[in-house]
């Protein structure tokens, strides 16, 4: 395998790799609130609280 392929092929693997980390984030919260409060967020839908919120930093 030449070195450009296998350079290609590593950097989709790595790409891959940060989407899957990524993960998906639930707004929870039982009414208004604000978007920076962890409380409001969980990771799976009317799951527990606490989780970070999403921001740029997650992408």
């Amino acid at each position: 395998m030449n070195k450009s392929l296998r350079s290609y092929l590593t950097l989709i693997l790595l790409l891959l790799a940060c989407q899957v980390s990524f993960g998906q984030r639930f707004w929870v919260a039982a009414g208004a609130s604000n978007w920076n409060n962890t409380a409001n967020w969980s990771t799976t839908s009317g799951g527990p609280v606490g989780h970070p919120f999403p921001d740029l930093q997650m992408l």
